[in-house]
């Protein structure tokens, strides 16, 4: 496998006119400090600017932000510019508590892409899903917890791309949530601010159709 590594200040990649329906799942538990789940939040910010956020017709975005539970921060049709997407992504708070994967993962499938009444478009209209899961370790409830909500997912045509943050990371079970091949839909690095530089891979593989195929440690 080859290993790429994204610089973002180099990225010529102009605004992605494509629309998709793009949902990020942040780790907010206890072992993910503030200033890295801030880190969190800043890729996110700069993983939409490369979007066409416009609703309804362009890109949708939607946010849940979990570690005891999940909390929906805002959903695909909260927001209707790119600008007003950024400026709540800078606002949401750090909530320490456990790893509950499983039930952000089940939340995401059932009131974002489960749900038409929060945005997001019908499977028939051959508009991208996408969803990508920021974690700093495993799911507090084990590997097996995840297994069928991220099937879940995959089989209400989302593709789901999984960043991996941490010193204790399941990889097997990162595996498990990702869309396959796992090695285009999986990125593991050992802090937030090592994911920063992949910015570029996530927005060229969720809108001009080439998975990303970076696995990399610091």
């Amino acid at each position: 496998m080859n290993r790429v590594l994204v610089n973002l200040s180099q990225l010529p990649f102009p605004d992605c006119q494509n629309p998709i329906d793009l949902a990020f799942v942040l780790d907010s538990s206890g072992s993910v400090n503030p200033s890295n789940f801030r880190l969190g939040l800043q890729f996110i910010a700069k993983v939409c600017e490369y979007f066409n956020i416009a609703y309804p017709d362009g890109t949708r975005v939607a946010l849940i932000r979990y570690s005891n539970v999940p909390t929906i921060m805002f959903r695909f049709n909260t927001y209707v510019n790119k600008q007003d997407v950024i400026r709540a992504i800078g606002s949401v708070p750090y909530e320490p508590g456990l790893t509950r994967t499983d039930l952000a993962l089940l939340e995401a499938h059932a009131s974002l892409f489960g749900n038409p009444d929060h945005g997001v478009r019908p499977k028939e209209l051959g508009v991208p899903r996408v969803l990508v899961l920021l974690t700093d370790g495993r799911a507090s409830q084990g590997t097996a917890s995840v297994v069928q909500p991220s099937e879940l997912l995959r089989e209400n045509g989302v593709n789901v791309f999984v960043i991996g943050i941490g010193q204790a990371l399941n990889k097997n079970e990162l595996n498990i949530i990702a869309s396959d091949p796992d090695d285009y839909h999986v990125v593991s690095s050992k802090t937030f601010a090592g994911v920063n530089s992949l910015v570029g891979n996530i927005q060229e593989g969720s809108c001009y159709g080439e998975c990303f195929a970076v696995l990399f440690s610091l």
